[in-house]
């Protein structure tokens, strides 16, 4: 079991979890959503994270990702200016490797910064490269924003999952 809750498996996991999303969208989510749910529980019931540590960055996640899609900087297809489900579950995903195979990245602000407004806009031009997502206002102007967003996003992410953390522990 402990390999399960290993950095290794938990960025295995992230990986497939964003193909499996990216990729397949909405006809894998049968697939995708149960295995990362299961997952999620898993660390859970084996207290690695704690909910909130999960779900206020993906909540977090999810609102930028769906104010970029109201704006129109984001089209999904049959969106009717929603996000799809398989960016919800991505979200789910990614919020596990904050407190576990990221968490190195966390550790440094500048790092977190500087990774936010590179690898974020660099995963989505790929995203968008697969057919996932259409940039409706320019290929450049989309990446321009997502690095703008997550320069300090990305920094408030780690802070949402390790701040929490701390907070439970004091109540305790």
């Amino acid at each position: 079991m402990q390999w399960i809750l290993s950095r290794p498996f938990n960025i295995a996991v992230f990986n497939l979890v964003w193909i499996g999303c990216v990729v397949g969208g909405n006809r894998w989510l049968w697939l995708v959503a149960p295995l990362t749910l299961a997952y999620l529980a898993t660390l859970l019931l084996q207290r690695k994270v704690q909910v909130q540590q999960i779900v206020l960055p993906a909540l977090l996640g999810i609102f930028v990702d769906s104010v970029l899609t109201l704006t129109g900087i984001f089209y999904f297809d049959h969106s009717m200016r929603v996000i799809p489900l398989w960016l919800v579950v991505l979200w789910f995903g990614f919020a596990s490797t904050l407190s576990q195979s990221l968490e190195i990245v966390g550790s440094n602000k500048w790092l977190a910064a500087a990774l936010g407004a590179l690898v974020f806009p660099f995963n989505y031009a790929v995203g968008e490269g697969l057919g996932a997502v259409d940039f409706q206002h320019g290929y450049s102007l989309a990446l321009i924003t997502l690095g703008l967003i997550w320069l300090p996003g990305l920094p408030l992410l780690f802070l949402l999952s390790q701040k929490t953390v701390e907070d439970a522990n004091e109540a305790t």
